[in-house]
């Protein structure tokens, strides 16, 4: 699999009862087109780039279609992959949880398995000796789709990439001192002072009741780890 793919059971749309899995980006022109809402073309004067995808709106009036979207990349963390026409080509570059890995190989060095997933939907038989002609034109294919949608250079830095500071990404909220009131819950990480790796401390001004209080004053963190 390249990557997991939400189920639609849109019954409002739908003539017929059906369920298919999409990728992200097809629900969203999907969504678009059904509901007569063109994305803009400049929001607040700049100008959006353009909403990839391909519609499954045609498969709402009819079960049994072909399917349209035929191509589909992927790229996490250095890991490629490119379905096209019933066949896919994957390589894992890393695992993208592990952190301390003392040296990752050259992308040029990574080994890439072919799969006829019409046939072999579980990916069990890699074809990539038997077919090396087809993993060619799928790793030639996976660099054009690549260039198309910015997803070089490969860059396949962990830890660094989540530092602004190291990454050289722009930072929306900077200097040394910010100030929260109680109930702004849930910021996003890019709203907040960058304090990676940086000496800092937390002042909270309370206002504890005779009763007494007990809670979380401040909590930082995510699905990966916080305090």
């Amino acid at each position: 699999m390249l990557g997991s793919a939400p189920a639609v059971r849109l019954a409002a749309l739908v003539k017929r009862r059906i369920s298919r899995s999409l990728q992200p980006t097809a629900s969203v022109t999907t969504v678009s087109i059904q509901r007569r809402c063109a994305p803009q073309a400049f929001v607040n004067g700049v100008q959006q780039r353009p909403i990839e995808g391909v519609s499954m709106a045609y498969s709402f009036d009819d079960a049994q279609a072909l399917e349209r979207h035929e191509t589909q990349y992927f790229e996490m963390f250095g890991n490629r992959g490119i379905y096209h026409k019933g066949w896919t080509a994957v390589t894992r570059h890393r695992t993208p949880w592990e952190f301390a890995i003392a040296k990752l190989p050259a992308f040029d060095d990574d080994v890439w398995e072919l799969y006829h997933t019409l046939t072999d939907w579980s990916q069990s038989n890699d074809l990539a000796e038997q077919n090396p002609q087809k993993l060619h034109e799928l790793q030639r294919l996976w660099l054009i789709e690549a260039v198309k949608y910015n997803v070089l250079p490969l860059d396949d830095r962990a830890a660094d990439r989540a530092n602004p500071d190291i990454a050289g990404r722009p930072q929306l909220v900077k200097g040394n001192r910010q100030l929260l009131f109680g109930g702004m819950g849930r910021l996003t990480e890019g709203s907040v002072l960058n304090i990676k790796n940086k000496s800092h401390a937390v002042t909270a001004e309370l206002e504890v009741p005779e009763p007494g209080a007990a809670g979380v004053i401040i909590a930082q963190g995510g699905l990966t780890g916080g305090s």
